[in-house]
């Protein structure tokens, strides 16, 4: 992502731009009825219980989620 000198602005940090833009800023292609963040659509596609396996990193993933 480049990072946009004008939003930069708003915010203390790149950490805290990060939060905002991946937690709170809702994205136009995800789910608008419930205006969803990057965030809460990663939440909702993992499984309810299991494991995932990056296949790039390899980095293993337990879920347990309600």
């Amino acid at each position: 992502m480049k990072l946009d000198p004008v939003k930069m602005r708003w915010f203390d940090s790149v950490d805290e731009l990060m939060e905002w833009y991946n937690e709170v800023r809702p994205h136009m292609s995800l789910n608008l009825d419930v205006i969803e963040t990057p965030y809460g659509a990663f939440i909702r596609k993992m499984p309810k219980e299991g494991t995932i396996v990056d296949e790039r990193s390899g980095e293993v993933y337990h879920v347990d989620k309600e």
